[in-house]
């Protein structure tokens, strides 16, 4: 940890055995936890937003939330990946989350039934600009299977004869880099090299 505290490099972080094992399964296509997207703000684990329809988005935790506890314990000190393993767990049982909201006079108590969560790392939309009719692929992470999705998703959008393409990458945390090597070889031209 020493050695990666002098990198100064917030991409950078010691994983011990358990935690590795807990960022390899996040990179799966499902887990069991709350279903929220969630990053280190200010030294402070903050929900970025709820995964549609999970139990996170059923409890009533928002975007901007700031975890202060996790049943009961303080998350001062905690990493995110620290973090994240407390908040996961097996399905049916429950996490109660203390969260520090915008606006509210008090902190929230929100208790939280973990469910078995699909990872939706590819989401596609249009978007109508000016007469035109853009395709919008949003890559939420790069896990085992985003670039079987990512060219699904293309698919869908070029046969709906869209005009243009955005493909979204901010606040993804990144991944595997062999799928986002998969998914540049889909629109870069062949031969250009996309890795060095």
């Amino acid at each position: 940890e020493g050695m990666l505290d002098t990198l100064d490099d917030p991409y950078s972080v010691y994983m011990d055995q358990e935690t590795a094992n807990q960022f390899v399964e996040s990179l799966g296509s499902s887990f069991e936890g709350i279903g929220a997207e969630v990053s280190m703000t200010d030294g402070t684990v903050t929900i970025v937003a709820p995964f549609r329809e999970s139990p996170a988005e059923q409890a009533g935790l928002q975007p901007n939330d700031k975890i202060i506890e996790i049943d009961g314990e303080s998350t001062d000190g905690l990493s995110l990946y620290e973090a994240v393993l407390k908040i996961r767990g097996e399905k049916g049982t429950t996490v109660t989350l203390t969260v520090d909201r915008a606006g509210a006079s008090e902190f929230l108590t929100i208790p939280v039934v973990r469910d078995d969560i699909p990872i939706e790392t590819v989401r596609v939309s249009t978007i109508e600009r000016y007469g035109k009719t853009i395709g919008m692929l949003d890559i939420t992470s790069f896990s085992v299977d985003t670039a079987e999705r990512f060219e699904e998703g293309l698919a869908v959008l070029e046969a709906q004869g869209i005009d243009g393409l955005l493909i979204e990458v901010r606040g993804n945390p990144g991944g595997y880099l062999d799928s986002g090597e998969k998914i540049g070889t889909l629109i870069i031209p062949g031969g250009e090299p996309i890795v060095q």
